[in-house]
């Protein structure tokens, strides 16, 4: 095996799960469930409704999916453009 195939394997082994937790996830917002981000004291945290946790960067490859929206649920929206707190799977 050359150097370029171990070191393709181990990244693609590194890739698998967060492609697998993306998929997992968007497959159950389809079936109705909705992301939730929730601020503790270790910082950010995402949940689904059924209360499967969501790994930061699972979360952000699912939101920056073109049929995942926000539910315009922002603290302070009006007048920040924040991140909202909701996020739905929105059919098209």
């Amino acid at each position: 095996m050359t150097r370029k195939s171990v070191r393709y394997a181990c990244n693609a082994r590194r890739v698998d799960p967060r492609r697998r937790g993306v998929t997992a996830t968007l497959t159950k917002m389809r079936q109705g469930a909705s992301l939730h981000l929730s601020q503790g004291r270790n910082g950010r945290a995402w949940f689904l409704s059924d209360n499967t946790r969501v790994a930061d960067d699972v979360a952000a490859v699912v939101i920056a999916h073109p049929s995942v929206t926000g539910a315009g649920d922002c603290l302070f929206g009006e007048r920040v453009s924040s991140l909202s707190q909701t996020f739905r799977y929105v059919e098209s």
